[in-house]
C-alpha cells in the first residue's frame, strides 16, 4: 500500500511540473508593449544605403526583422546628431528617398514596427546621391603626436583628378591654400610650413575634377609638439635654511611647461640612486616636507615639453635644519570636483600648524590666480566655489598660513583641475499641436526650458500608447511633423522633453495633433472621342493615397463609384450612354480619413 501511495504522489508531482514548464512558469515571456500588448519587434539589421549611385536620390535597404508587420525610417542630414522619421508604415524591405541633395551626406536607421509599438532605431547607414564635382574627402585627420609638424590624412575620393590642403586658425576663420596639385593617389600630407610649436591648427581638404572643387571637408585640428627641453639651469636647494622643508629652486627652461623632481639620500659624499618625489611642477619652486631632518639630499629637476623630457643635470645638496625657523608647507592632495551641478567642491589635507587656508582661481594652469575664498581664512580643509561659467574647466590652488603673531602664507600648491555642471533642464511646458490642417503637416510647438540645449519630440498613436522618438536635436521651439511620417485624418499624440549636456528632462503632457484633406480642387472633364472615353483631372491633395471618382446620368440621382485611381487622373470608357449628359465628381481618401466630394462637373457623350 506504502509503494502505491509514493508512486501516486510522483506521478502527480511529474504532471504539475510538466504544466509548469509548458506554461512558461520558469521562463520569461515576449516583450509586449504595456499599451496594447503587441510584441515589440526586433530591430533591423544589415542597413545599407546607396552611395552616389543615384543622381537625385538614396535607395535604403535592410534585412527583414522578426515580428515586423511595417517599417519606420529616420533621417539626419550631415552628421549623425538630428535624426528624425521621414517615412512610416513601410510595408517593404527598401526605401527610396528623393528628398535629397546631389553631393550631401545623409544618414538612415530603421525600426521596425508591430500595432503601435516601435523597435530601437538600427545602427545608422550613410548615403548620398551624386552628381558632377568630387564629394568632399572623407576620415582626415591631423596628427597632435609629432615634434615640429603635422601630418594629414584623408580617404581617396572617387572621380578626383587632384587634391588641395587649406589651413586656418580657427574652424570658422579665413583659410590659406597650403599646398595643391597633389595627385589623386596621394592621401597624406606633411606640414612643416612656420608651425608655432602646441598651437591649434585647422585643415581642410577639396578634391578637384574636371567639373570644378568639392565642398572642403570639415575642419580638423592638428598641434606640431614642442621640441624637448634643455635642462633647466641655477638650480639651488636650501642647506638648513628652514627646519621644516628644503626649498629648491631653478630657472626657466626654454619650451618647458611642467617639471619633475628627483631626490637622491647622500651616500658618503655622493647621492645614491634618484627616485622621482613630485611630478607636474609648474612653478619655479618646490618644497620637499618628506626629508629627514640633518639628513643631506641631492636634488635633480627635469624640463618637459608636449615632446617629452630632458636630459637630468648635475644635482644639489640640501637638508632640513633641526632649529631653523619653520615656514608652513604648502597644501597637498588638493582635488577640484567634476561635474557637480553649479558648484565646484575644493579640497586638500590638513597642514600641521596652520591657522587658516586661502584658495585661488585661474582658467588657465599657468595664469594669474584669484582669491575666491575671500579675507578671511579658512578654518575647514573644504571650500565650495561658485564659478563664473557652468561646464567652462577652472584650475584650483590653495594656500597655509602659519600660525603665531607673525602669520605668513605658504607657496600656493600644485593646481588641481575641476568644473561645474548645469542641473538637468526642466520639462517644457505650453505644448500644442495644429488640428484640421489640409497640408498634409501637423505644427508641434511650446515653450522654451531653462538650461535646455536642444529637445526631442516623441509620438504615440493613442493618448496612453507607447510613445516613440522622432526627432532629436532640435534647436528651435517648433517641429513640423509631415506626411509620409503621418497619415491624413489621423490622430497623433506628442510629448517633449528638453536635453542638455548633463542629461534629458522628464516627457511633458501630451498634446494631439492631426490633419484633414481638402476637396481635390480644378476638376476637369476632357472628351477622347478616338478612344470613346471621358479623361476626368483634377488637382492633387497633399498626403493623398487615392482617389474615388463616381458619375452619375441624366435623369438618374444616385451616384455610382465607377473607379479608384493613386493618380490626378482617370480614363472613364466603361457603360457610356450615347446622346445623355454624365456628371462626375471626385473625392480623395486613405485608410483613416475621407474628404468631401468636389462639386459635380457635366459632360455631353455623343458616341
Amino acid at each position: 500500500m506504502q509503494h502505491i501511495i509514493i508512486r501516486l504522489f510522483l506521478l502527480a508531482l511529474i504532471a504539475a511540473v510538466t504544466l509548469s514548464v509548458s506554461c512558461g512558469g520558469t521562463g520569461s515571456g515576449d516583450s509586449t508593449d504595456n499599451s496594447g500588448g503587441s510584441a515589440v519587434p526586433r530591430t533591423p539589421s544589415r542597413i545599407t544605403a546607396t552611395e552616389g549611385e543615384y543622381n537625385t536620390s538614396v535607395k535604403i535597404a535592410w534585412d527583414a526583422a522578426d515580428g515586423a508587420e511595417y517599417y519606420v525610417i529616420y533621417k539626419s542630414v550631415d552628421n549623425k546628431e538630428q535624426f528624425h522619421v521621414v517615412a512610416s508604415n513601410i510595408k517593404t524591405l527598401y526605401y527610396v528617398d528623393n528628398k535629397v541633395t546631389p553631393n550631401r551626406i545623409y544618414y538612415y536607421k530603421v525600426a521596425a514596427g508591430s500595432g503601435t509599438s516601435w523597435s530601437s532605431p538600427s545602427i545608422d547607414a550613410r548615403g548620398f546621391a551624386h552628381t558632377g564635382k568630387p564629394f568632399s574627402p572623407e576620415r582626415v585627420t591631423a596628427s597632435s603626436d609629432k615634434i615640429g609638424y603635422i601630418t594629414i590624412d584623408w580617404s581617396s575620393v572617387p572621380q578626383t583628378d587632384s587634391f588641395k590642403i587649406m589651413r586656418g586658425e580657427s574652424p570658422e576663420g579665413s583659410y590659406t591654400e597650403l599646398a595643391a596639385g597633389l595627385p589623386p593617389t596621394q592621401t597624406e600630407y606633411k606640414d612643416e610650413s612656420s608651425l608655432t610649436r602646441d598651437k591649434k591648427y585647422y585643415y581642410q581638404v577639396i578634391a578637384i575634377n574636371s567639373e570644378g572643387e568639392s565642398e572642403p571637408c570639415e575642419p580638423v585640428h592638428g598641434i606640431a609638439l614642442q621640441e624637448i627641453p634643455v635642462v633647466p639651469t641655477d638650480l639651488t636647494a636650501t642647506n638648513g635654511t628652514y627646519g621644516n622643508k628644503v626649498e629648491v629652486t631653478w630657472n626657466t627652461s626654454e619650451n618647458a611647461v611642467t617639471y619633475n623632481i628627483y631626490r637622491a639620500r647622500d651616500e658618503d659624499g655622493s647621492p645614491g640612486e634618484y627616485a622621482i618625489i613630485a611630478e607636474n611642477i609648474t612653478e619655479l619652486l618646490f618644497e620637499d616636507v618628506t626629508a629627514l631632518p640633518d639628513v643631506t639630499y641631492y636634488y635633480i629637476v627635469t624640463a618637459l615639453s608636449s615632446g617629452g623630457e630632458s636630459d637630468r643635470g648635475i644635482g644639489v645638496p640640501g637638508k632640513i635644519g633641526s632649529g631653523a625657523p619653520i615656514q608652513t608647507a604648502a597644501p597637498v592632495n588638493v582635488s577640484a570636483s567634476d561635474g557637480n551641478y553649479d558648484t565646484v567642491t575644493v579640497t586638500w589635507s590638513a597642514v600641521n600648524n596652520s591657522s587658516g587656508y586661502y584658495v585661488y582661481r585661474c582658467e588657465t594652469i599657468n595664469g594669474t590666480y584669484t582669491l575666491v575664498s575671500g579675507v578671511n581664512r579658512i578654518s575647514a580643509t573644504s571650500f565650495i566655489d561658485t564659478p563664473p561659467a557652468l561646464v567652462t574647466h577652472y584650475f584650483y590652488k590653495v594656500t597655509a598660513w602659519s600660525s603665531g603673531n607673525d602669520s605668513v602664507e605658504s607657496y600656493k600648491s600644485i593646481s588641481d583641475e575641476g568644473y561645474a555642471m548645469p542641473q538637468i533642464p526642466a520639462v517644457p511646458a505650453g505644448l500644442s499641436a495644429t488640428t484640421n490642417r489640409t497640408d498634409a503637416s501637423i505644427i508641434i510647438t511650446w515653450s522654451g526650458s531653462a538650461r535646455a540645449e536642444s529637445y526631442r519630440l516623441y509620438r504615440a498613436e493613442s493618448p496612453e500608447g507607447t510613445y516613440n522618438l522622432i526627432a532629436s536635436g532640435i534647436s528651435e521651439l517648433t517641429y513640423t511633423d509631415e506626411y509620409p511620417s503621418i497619415s491624413v485624418g489621423k490622430n497623433y499624440y506628442y510629448k517633449v522633453t528638453s536635453v542638455n549636456v548633463s542629461g534629458e528632462s522628464g516627457q511633458s503632457s501630451y498634446a494631439t495633433g492631426n490633419t484633414i484633406f481638402t476637396v481635390p480642387g480644378g476638376l476637369t472633364l476632357n472628351m477622347d472621342k478616338t478612344n470613346k472615353c471621358v479623361i476626368v483631372t483634377w488637382t492633387g491633395v497633399p498626403g493623398a493615397v487615392s482617389y474615388r471618382i463616381q458619375r452619375r446620368k441624366t435623369l438618374v440621382s444616385s451616384w455610382s463609384t465607377i473607379g479608384t485611381t493613386e493618380d490626378e487622373t482617370y480614363s472613364d470608357s466603361s457603360g457610356l450612354t450615347k446622346l445623355i449628359v454624365h456628371y462626375y465628381r471626385v473625392q480623395v481618401f486613405n485608410e483613416a480619413s475621407t474628404s468631401s466630394y468636389t462639386s459635380s462637373e457635366d459632360i455631353y457623350v455623343i458616341w
